[in-house]
């Protein structure tokens, strides 16, 4: 488990000038897009207000995930990944392709980093929604998990097998190094 004070994210450059942490993870001031904001199923930013199932409780009709979605902060892929499951199985379940319960979204940060030299970070977390769990790695075995990932990633055109997160979470969690 890694201590929070180990990990700063810092949401604009402005905010901070200087912070002694181990992993500094700096977060853009994300806008939503254009067309978005104002509609009647957007917040006060324009992103589009979801539940847990990623659908809006207003238009039953609209859902988002990833960068559109109100509910997604921080705005980063592994969370879209995780949200797009979550609407695929709302609606399989809304379509009868799924007959039982379906899981809510559950968010948790999953995140692999190059470094340089041959160095990488992994972190996966929920303590910032909640959660008790925190790991944070880095070196070489967390930069050969970013590199297999990103190979993957590109091989197969963006889509994440469903073991590839499972896997990155079993090798960076106990990674030997």
């Amino acid at each position: 488990m890694v201590s929070k004070r180990f990990i700063t994210a810092v949401s604009s450059l402005t905010m901070v000038s200087s912070q002694e942490a181990e992993v500094s993870i700096i977060f853009p001031d994300w806008q939503a897009h254009s067309f978005l904001k104002e509609l009647p199923f957007t917040d006060d930013m324009g992103f589009v207000v979801t539940d847990l199932y990623m659908r809006n409780p207003d238009y039953q009709n609209i859902f988002a995930v990833g960068d559109a979605a109100a509910i997604t902060v921080p705005k980063i892929g592994s969370l879209g990944h995780m949200e797009a499951e979550v609407l695929a199985n709302a609606i399989a379940k809304e379509l009868g392709a799924i007959k039982g319960d379906i899981e809510p979204m559950e968010f948790e940060l999953l995140c692999m980093g190059d470094m340089g030299g041959i160095k990488g970070f992994y972190m996966r977390t929920n303590e910032w929604w909640g959660g008790k769990e925190s790991h944070l790695e880095m070196g070489i075995t967390p930069y050969a998990l970013k590199m297999g990932f990103k190979q993957m990633y590109y091989t197969l055109g963006g889509k994440i097998p469903q073991w590839g997160l499972a896997l990155s979470e079993m090798i960076g969690d106990h990674t030997v190094l």
